[in-house]
C-alpha cells in the first residue's frame, strides 16, 4: 500500500468521551486507593506509602497536562470523572468511618443526613452536566474534542480581520503592517534569488 492511501486511524468525538470518562474514573480509583491502602496496611507516619496520594495526583495531572498539549485534546470530562470519583471514593471513606470508627459521636440520623447529602451532591454532578450535554448536543452547539491545530487559529483570525467593515483597531492595524513587511521581504528575497 502507497503511504497516501493509508489512512490514519483516529478515535471519533464519542470513542474519546469514552475514553476520557474510563480514564478519569481509573485515575480516581488509584488516588482512592492510594488513600485507603496506609490505613489497610497500618503504616507508621514516616512510611513513604503515605504519600503515594501526592506522588498518584501529580502524575495525574502532568500526564493530563502531557496528553492535552500533545494530542490536542480538550480533557474537561476525564477531569469531571475525576472528581465525581474522588467523590465517590469520600463517600466510601465516610461511611466506612461511620460504621468502623467509635470516635464519631454523631447520632445515626445525623450520619444519615451527611451520607444523604453527599450522595445527593455526587448524583447533582453526574445529572447536571449530562443534561448540559444533551442539550448541547440537540442544539448543535457541542464543542468539539480536539483543539483547532494554531495554523487554523491563525487563518480565522486573520479572515475575521479582513472581513471587519469598520475602522481598524490599533492591533489589527500592527497585523497589517506587520503583515505588509513580511510580504515585502519575501518578494524581495524572491527576486534576489
Amino acid at each position: 500500500m502507497n503511504t497516501s492511501q493509508k489512512e490514519k486511524r483516529t478515535l471519533t468525538d464519542y470513542q474519546l468521551r469514552v475514553l476520557q470518562i474510563a480514564a478519569g474514573v481509573f485515575a480516581a480509583a488509584a488516588l482512592i486507593i492510594s488513600l485507603f491502602l496506609p490505613q489497610l496496611l497500618k503504616l507508621e507516619q514516616d512510611n513513604l506509602l503515605n504519600y503515594g496520594f501526592v506522588v498518584i495526583f501529580l502524575a495525574i495531572m502532568l500526564g493530563r497536562r502531557a496528553v492535552e498539549n500533545k494530542y490536542r485534546l480538550r480533557l474537561s470530562l476525564f477531569s469531571l470523572s475525576l472528581m465525581l470519583g474522588v467523590l465517590a471514593g469520600i463517600i466510601i471513606f465516610v461511611i466506612n468511618m461511620f460504621q468502623t470508627d467509635e470516635s464519631v459521636k454523631l447520632d445515626e440520623p445525623v450520619k444519615i443526613l451527611i451520607t444523604a447529602a453527599m450522595i445527593l451532591a455526587l448524583l447533582a454532578g453526574i445529572v447536571i452536566p449530562a443534561v448540559r450535554y444533551f442539550k448541547r448536543k440537540e442544539k448543535g452547539t457541542l464543542l468539539p474534542i480536539r483543539l483547532p491545530l494554531p495554523e487554523e487559529d491563525e487563518k480565522k483570525e486573520l479572515a475575521r480581520e479582513d472581513v471587519s467593515d469598520g475602522p481598524l483597531s490599533l492591533e489589527q492595524k500592527i497585523a497589517a503592517m506587520e503583515r505588509e513587511l513580511e510580504n515585502k521581504n519575501n518578494d524581495e528575497n524572491n527576486q534576489r534569488n
